[in-house]
């Protein structure tokens, strides 16, 4: 598989970071517009795969 050098792992969980460094970005949907300056507005497409979404994890998201 050819690895998207471009891309980034917006992930809570930081055992990620272990498997792409350079990829990963640690990101808590608690707060949802805490992450780096230089990506905001920088993504032509957004894949969301939330691992569980319930009540509590869910209301960040309806501002989406």
């Amino acid at each position: 598989m050819k690895r998207l050098e471009n891309a980034k792992l917006l992930e809570f969980d930081q055992r990620f970071a272990v498997l792409s460094p350079k990829q990963f970005v640690s990101y808590d949907l608690d707060e949802p517009d805490d992450f780096p300056e230089s990506l905001k507005e920088s993504f032509e497409i957004v894949v969301v795969d939330p691992p569980f979404l319930n009540e509590v994890s869910f209301t960040p998201l309806n501002c989406l």
